[in-house]
């Protein structure tokens, strides 16, 4: 099956559908992870992107894939990628894959490296025998540790959008990876629930690898010229760009499943944008932060003149460049004199400055966005909260911290043991933080002591702070209420953070009235008494309300990007069958045309020769007729055919199959079923 030409859509469709009636797994896997699979199997393509939906299951039915194929494959091994934080569990699901299906993995075959720009040594230590000699080249240090290529493995990529997103930005590490990947005769499976981190250019790294051929060009002003359109900031071009994708990505969403399924699944209550006034010495600090980052805003823009990036995975970046990192701690957190002098001196470490924050007043500590954050957490004291920050010091975690401890709430530490900085014995409430600094088994420590059933109405552990990276991957359940303690520059951050709390399965010990989480996104504001008017162009929105807004526009631009991939995506037409989604599929007409132009090297010219000319994916304007219906037998089978009078050849008729519901593809007159048909009908 040629997934380059148009009657790929409705083949593979016919041939989803035809394995969907297979028994086999259905007891013990969604019937998504059953098909991802058999789908792998075919080999129709280097790699899968597994598009799925947060808590849908991904890792599991990565293992299934896995399993089929070393089955299959007796001298293949397996190479598993993930983050550090992510790492540990995807170990353990390999446990919660055999106790569902019980089939026995071989775990011997399955090494497991930490994504980070030592990667590739991580792997070369594994496979000695695959290194490049230093001395084969130029003898020059950096060939060490170097692989000569990936042959023979399965390699598994998780949370993909991180990776790709270090390629796009021009991480030499990882677009050397890239590059073994691209040249190597191995298979790929990807792992997201988020697809794009940031830009629409990190999907040029991940087609490139999943088709196994440089499918989109490689520099970002020649993608963002021929797929987005700025005006309007969508996609542009899109069926040339879907043209190309078709048979990379399986997607599944909630939408896609059968009312059973979908009534296991929390209900996820509308987002909440709540608008916090700074107070007035928050303020001050505020405003002496934003001042100084827009002297040098502009100090950048006069230096710095935005050139045409022709460089293979550069990202072109921001000439203003400022991600404002001082105003946004300000409008999370005032600092006391301590910590500014700390700062100004630069002569500072990370738990220098925490040990500051600790040591500040209670009139410091106890800014707005503090005050509603416990607003909230006294009027649910029965409900799980989860508290999203960037920072884990000053301005996020540590701030946090440091102001629940001073007004008498108890913080569970990684040996559970719950403890107040200030010796206060008032047991207010109770926390705990999980960030970098702790072990991956700390962390699932902690995890796993806040997931317990004997939790669910935060008897042991109310509040649960975590940051960046632990928005991706922690599987939670009976959150009832998520905040962002400040937004993120791009969307995705808040998707993933949603769906720590809104998963398959996740709220089904609570009550059934309870089964509802609700997200909260906190934005620091100026109070009334501020004269915008008096402020520069560029402070008149405090830096949470221009993240903001930069965040919700990242959303509006990868979504139409994500939504362009659904549309190709390999269960598009089938799903509609198992579930109430209305959602629109790419379908072709089956006329075996490409579906677009190959290129060697730089594909630049064959997309636009494939915008200028006609598309081949479209259908044609054509009329009803009449068609009759002629059964045939072949190997003791009876099969069904059309057929309708025509003029287009010598015999007189164009006979027809059903290859899917309402899908009918011409069979050609060489055939032997058309010569069968024409014996039947005495022509």
């Amino acid at each position: 099956m040629d997934r380059t030409i148009t009657n790929f859509p409705s083949h593979i469709t016919a041939k989803l559908t035809k394995l969907l009636q297979s028994d086999k797994y259905k007891d013990s896997l969604k019937y998504y992870q059953i098909l991802t699979a058999e789908y792998f199997k075919l080999n129709i393509s280097k790699g899968l992107f597994l598009y799925h939906h947060m808590g849908f299951g991904k890792t599991v039915g990565s293992y299934h894939i896995m399993f089929e194929m070393l089955n299959k494959n007796p001298d293949m091994k397996a190479l598993v990628i993930a983050p550090r934080a992510l790492l540990t569990n995807f170990k353990q699901s390999a446990k919660k894959y055999e106790q569902f299906t019980k089939n026995s993995l071989k775990m011997d075959k399955i090494n497991f490296v930490k994504f980070s720009h030592t990667t590739e040594k991580q792997i070369s230590v594994l496979d000695p025998d695959n290194q490049i000699d230093p001395f084969q080249f130029d003898a020059k240090a950096r060939n060490a540790n170097k692989l000569k290529n990936l042959n023979g493995y399965i390699i598994f990529i998780e949370e993909a959008h991180m990776f790709a997103r270090r390629i796009s930005h021009g991480s030499e590490a990882m677009i050397q990876l890239y590059e073994l990947i691209m040249r190597s005769d191995c298979r790929v499976v990807m792992l997201s629930g988020s697809l794009i981190a940031s830009s629409p250019f990190e999907l040029v790294p991940i087609m490139n690898i999943l088709s196994g051929e440089t499918l989109l060009p490689e520099t970002e002003d020649e993608f963002n010229d021929l797929f987005l359109n700025f005006a309007d900031n969508k996609i542009k071009n899109r069926f040339a760009f879907q043209n190309r994708l078709f048979g990379l990505v399986s997607r599944m969403k909630p939408e896609y499943l059968g009312d059973v399924d979908k009534s296991k699944y929390p209900e996820a209550l509308e987002t909440l944008v709540v608008k916090i006034p700074m107070g007035e010495e928050q303020l001050q600090g505020y405003i002496i932060a934003r001042t100084e980052e827009i002297k040098q805003e502009k100090e950048k823009k006069i230096s710095q003149r935005k050139s045409r990036n022709t460089s293979k995975f550069k990202s072109s970046g921001s000439v203003s460049g400022s991600f404002r990192v001082r105003s946004r701690q300000l409008s999370n957190a005032v600092t006391s004199r301590e910590i500014e002098l700390l700062y100004k001196s630069k002569e500072y470490d990370q738990n220098l400055l925490i040990e500051k924050v600790f040591e500040s007043d209670l009139a410091i500590l106890e800014t707005e966005k503090a005050k509603k954050l416990v607003e909230y957490l006294e009027s649910r004291k029965n409900q799980k909260v989860l508290v999203y920050t960037q920072f884990v010091g000053v301005g996020g975690a540590a701030s946090i911290a440091a102001y629940l401890h001073k007004i008498g709430y108890q913080e569970v530490d990684a040996n559970l043991q719950s403890s107040n900085y200030y010796k206060d014995t008032s047991k207010k409430g109770t926390f705990a933080r999980i960030n970098g600094s702790l072990t991956e088994e700390e962390q699932a420590r902690l995890v796993d002591y806040y997931c317990d059933k004997s939790n669910d109405h935060a008897e042991k552990l109310q509040l649960l702070i975590i940051g960046f990276e632990q928005t991706m991957g922690l599987d939670l359940t009976s959150v009832r209420l998520s905040i962002m303690y400040e937004p993120y520059w791009v969307d995705f951050i808040r998707d993933q953070f949603k769906h720590r709390s809104v998963r398959l399965g996740a709220h089904l010990s609570l009550p059934e009235n309870e089964r509802n989480t609700q997200m909260v996104i906190f934005l620091s504001t100026y109070p009334k008494s501020v004269n915008l008017n008096k402020l520069e162009p560029e402070a008149q929105q405090t830096t949470d309300e221009y993240i903001y807004e930069k965040m919700v526009n990242n959303g509006i631009l990868t979504d139409s990007f994500k939504e362009a991939i659904e549309e190709v995506s390999i269960e598009c037409e089938l799903v509609k069958t198992m579930g109430d989604s209305k959602h629109q599929c790419r379908m072709c007409p089956p006329t075996s045309r490409d579906l677009y132009t190959k290129s060697k090297g730089n594909p630049m010219k064959s997309i636009i020769n494939d915008i200028d000319s006609a598309d081949p994916c479209s259908y044609a304007e054509s009329d009803e007729v009449e068609a009759k219906k002629i059964e045939i037998t072949i190997d003791g089978k009876t099969l069904e055919y059309y057929y309708v009078k025509s003029d287009d050849n010598i015999y007189g008729i164009t006979v027809y199959m059903e290859i899917s519901p309402g899908m009918f593809e011409e069979v050609p007159t060489s055939s032997f079923v058309f010569k069968k048909i024409l014996e039947k009908l005495n022509l």
